[in-house]
This record gives C-alpha cells, sequence and structure tokens, in this order.
C-alpha cells in the first residue's frame, strides 16, 4: 500500500465495479437512508437495485457487518452505530479495519463513505491509516505502477450539501499529515535513528519553507534541556531538540506543540523486560504526530484566503534510550 494516493473528491463519478472496485461503508442507519439513485452509478450494471436492498437487509452489525453485492469487487459494510466511552461517534477505528479487510487489491479503486458532516474528517484520517506508506515487502519494490483510491462523502442529515473544495483539501492536508506519522512510527529504529528523524523534519520545513533550529548533544545540556540529554547520550546517534515555527503575519497568539520522540525506548539501566520492551520503536508516536499536524496545520493556512491570527511552534525532543557506558544512572545527578 505503500504506493497507494488518496485522492478526496467531491464526486468519485461512475464506473463499472468490474474495472473499479468499490466499498460503500457507513453506520447502517445512514446507509438505510442512501437512495438508490446515489449509488446505482459505482454498481451498475453488476448490482440491481433489489440486490442492494436485500443487502442491507441482512447487515447486522456486531459490532460490524458487511456483504458482497458483486463477488469481492462491490462490498456494503456496516459500522457499529452503538459507541462507547472508549469510541467516538464516527468509529473511526472500525473505519480502518474495514477497509483492510473489505477493499481488494487494485490500480484503481473507490470508497464512498457514507457519514453525518460532522463525522468527516474523523472518517478522512481513519481511511488514511487503512493505506501505510512503510513496507518493506520485497514484491512491493518490484512495482512501479502507481494505485489510486477515490474517496467520496456521501453526506446524510441536515447538513447534507456536496463537499466544498476547501474541505476536500483540508482533508488531503490532514491525511497526508496522517500518512507521515504513520509512516515515522512503523519504521524501525535502524531506519528511523534520529538523524532520520532530523532529516524528515528538515524535508517538511523545505516543503513549507521553515528552516528548523536544531540543538544538539552536550548543546541540550548547555541550554537547560538536561533531560533529554541525559535520555540519549549513550545512543549512537547525539540526541536533539528541533524546533519548527510558522508566523502568519497578524498572529495574535501562539500555539505550541510538543511531541517526544524517542526512536527506541529499552529502558536503559531500568532495562523493560521482553513483553514490555517489544514495540517500543512507537515511542517516537507524538513527535511523529505533531510533524504530522504541524505540516498540515499549515498548508491549510496558506490554503485559505482568510486572516489567520495564530502562530504555530512545535517542539521535537528526538533521542534513544539505549544502555553503554555514558547511560545516566537513576537517581543521579549527572
Amino acid at each position: 500500500m505503500a504506493n497507494v494516493r488518496l485522492e478526496f473528491k467531491s464526486s468519485a463519478g461512475d464506473a463499472d465495479p468490474q474495472t473499479r472496485p468499490v466499498l460503500i461503508l457507513g453506520q447502517l442507519p445512514n446507509l438505510q437512508r442512501v437512495l438508490w439513485s446515489d449509488v446505482r452509478g459505482k454498481l451498475q450494471p453488476r448490482v440491481t437495485e433489489e440486490i442492494w436492498k436485500n443487502a442491507l437487509g441482512t447487515l447486522s452489525p456486531n459490532p460490524t457487518d458487511n456483504c458482497p453485492l458483486y463477488l469481492n469487487l462491490a462490498t456494503v459494510a456496516a459500522l457499529p452505530s452503538r459507541v462507547s466511552r472508549h469510541n467516538s461517534p464516527s468509529a473511526a477505528h472500525f473505519i480502518t479495519r474495514l477497509i483492510r479487510n473489505c477493499l481488494p487489491s487494485g490500480t484503481a479503486r473507490c470508497i464512498l463513505m457514507v457519514c453525518d458532516r460532522s463525522e468527516v474528517f474523523a472518517s478522512a484520517c481513519a481511511i488514511a491509516r487503512a493505506f501505510p506508506l512503510f513496507t518493506r515487502r520485497s514484491s512491493a519494490s518490484r512495482r512501479a505502477d502507481r494505485k489510486s483510491v477515490a474517496v467520496e462523502f456521501l453526506l446524510v442529515g441536515q447538513n447534507n450539501g456536496p463537499m466544498e473544495v476547501t474541505t476536500l483539501k483540508c482533508l488531503e492536508s490532514a491525511t497526508e499529515g496522517v500518512r507521515l506519522a504513520a509512516r515515522i512510527v512503523d519504521t524501525p529504529c535502524n531506519e528511523m535513528n534520529t538523524d532520520h528523524f532530523i532529516e524528515e523534519i528538515s524535508a517538511v520545513g523545505k516543503e513549507l519553507g521553515i528552516t528548523p533550529v536544531i540543538i544538539r548533544d552536550a548543546e541540550l545540556k548547555e541550554r537547560g534541556f538536561g533531560g533529554i540529554y541525559g535520555v540519549g547520550k549513550a545512543a549512537e546517534h547525539p540526541p536533539a531538540m528541533v524546533i519548527l515555527s510558522h508566523t502568519p503575519e497578524g498572529a495574535t497568539q501562539t500555539i505550541a506543540w510538543v511531541g517526544k520522540g524517542i526512536v527506541y525506548d529499552t529502558g536503559g539501566l531500568s532495562i523493560k523486560g521482553k513483553t514490555t520492551m517489544p514495540g517500543m520503536k512507537r515511542d517516537c508516536g507524538g513527535a511523529a504526530a505533531v510533524l504530522g499536524a504541524f505540516k498540515a496545520a499549515v498548508r491549510q493556512v496558506g490554503r485559505t484566503s482568510c486572516n489567520t491570527h495564530v502562530g504555530l511552534v512545535q517542539f521535537l525532543p528526538w533521542m534513544q534510550n539505549k544502555r553503554g557506558h555514558t547511560t545516566k544512572c537513576p537517581s543521579i545527578k549527572q
């Protein structure tokens, strides 16, 4: 899925599922409000109105359910309608799971998301998580073909007008940020160490026209960042604090985002056990998320015609917590 391009469109157009597989998903009450005329262009000539209505009648989400409409090339899937305190009304984490399970492979595919307008942003980000950019599969490196997934939102409820171009651009920026953050977290620390992280930040800064401020190694201690220096000084690649800032003209307030970026946390001398150390590459998720959000926010500010009065600053401490002859000892000031 590393070579998949997401395209958010006000209308994905009509196509035969035989040539462009389609997944239609949403909460069952929302799916039942969809008119046949809204979906037939994406299902005919393979699916009739009778098949569509019968499929909706068979859905019984617990918590999810799906029904093939035509082989595995056209599917309707239902999200849970009831949510708990651990789940948002959009049921976003189920969206990611259903797409991975129900959308077949292909060079051109379509997702029709049926939801309320208030759930569009969370749903778009969940769709992005279903298409990770990081892969080390040997077959992936041999594939030169570019794949695309057209995403269309069919809105239900009171505010069910068409999606505006500005909203689609916002979703594009946000999902690019989500996929960037996911790629950084998914990449193991032998490929995504502190040096590589700084390269990622510099690449984002170059794209946005921003020069990052980098404080590294012993300079961290000299400038009062002893905690970052102490945790990361035993690693092969020295720790760093990287700062990106964007201040639009006329900004009257500043928002600061801080993200934790430990590329791998062994625990140092307080070493983690065999059940807690696996997966510690995810300890950089905070900084990766902030980097993706910063990129999306600055790009969106540049696309809007209205006056923006908020400046953005992000602080990204990067380090790897490892054991070595210079590892910081617990309870000892160093």
